[in-house]
């Protein structure tokens, strides 16, 4: 118990050292260190600020896909040991944002057009089942907070995470916790791929969902969401291909 506080009260300590070492900034660090020095001073334990800080680092394009993600480094930025680096890199394995290769280690998790596919195919299931299920359920106080995601999408930056934030709000009132949590999976493995889409926000589009909910139309909702779904795996498809083109061409123009 001693040795538990002991450790407990260093952990404080090292928070407010870093605190009074560190002037926060108002808006969110640019890096990966001045994210990680954000959030290291919150009252949060150790392992679980790691894996949010690398897990958002990873989501705002701060590594490029297959950069290798080395322990050491990462440690010395966080001013923590591996261990919790390590128990971060798996934890963000599991949600498909990196992948362990052979002789290489962690590495950013790339994103090929099959892969795409696969992810939307799945999103279109399952997002379509939760949308049935959520939308017929929607009381006048989540279906507010929707209208205030909804235009937080189309102002100035934070588009994404709006945007997230919605469809997360929406699909929680299903009251499926595990079915949200794959989705939510899913989606994550091709957010950090959107800003770079060609395609922006469609306003028209979410109007019409909104309208679909003031009227508690699940099976509606679902259609709505497996069209959206096609056309933007679909485009999303398309730009990864391009893109991976693109890099075939850089690279032999190279040799």
């Amino acid at each position: 118990m001693a040795s538990a506080t002991a450790r407990g009260v260093r952990r404080v300590q090292r928070r407010r050292a870093l605190a009074r070492a560190v002037r926060l900034r108002p808006d969110p660090p640019a890096d990966l260190e001045g994210l990680a020095r954000h959030h290291m001073v919150r009252a949060k334990p150790v392992e679980r600020v790691v894996v949010d800080v690398l897990r958002q680092a990873v989501l705002a394009g701060m590594f490029k896909a297959g950069e290798v993600l080395r322990q050491d480094r990462l440690a010395r930025t966080f001013g923590v040991s591996r261990m919790p680096i390590r128990e971060a890199l798996r934890q963000l394995e599991v949600e498909g944002l990196v992948n362990h290769l052979p002789r290489r280690g962690s590495v950013v998790a790339t994103l090929t057009a099959h892969d795409v596919a696969e992810i939307f195919e799945l999103r279109a299931l399952l997002e379509g089942h939760a949308m049935r299920l959520a939308v017929p359920r929607l009381d006048p106080a989540r279906l507010q907070r929707l209208v205030s995601l909804h235009a937080h999408m189309h102002t100035q930056g934070g588009v994404v995470d709006a945007m997230e934030a919605f469809y997360r709000t929406l699909y929680e009132a299903a009251e499926r916790p595990r079915l949200l949590r794959a989705i939510m999976q899913l989606r994550a493995e091709v957010a950090r791929w959107l800003p770079a889409k060609p395609t922006p926000v469609h306003s028209g589009s979410h109007d019409r969902l909104l309208a679909i909910c003031r009227r508690r139309d699940g099976r509606a909702a679902q259609q709505f969401i497996r069209a959206h779904l096609a056309h933007v795996g679909a485009t999303l498809q398309q730009f990864v291909q391009d893109e991976a083109g693109a890099a075939a061409a850089r690279s032999h123009a190279g040799h």
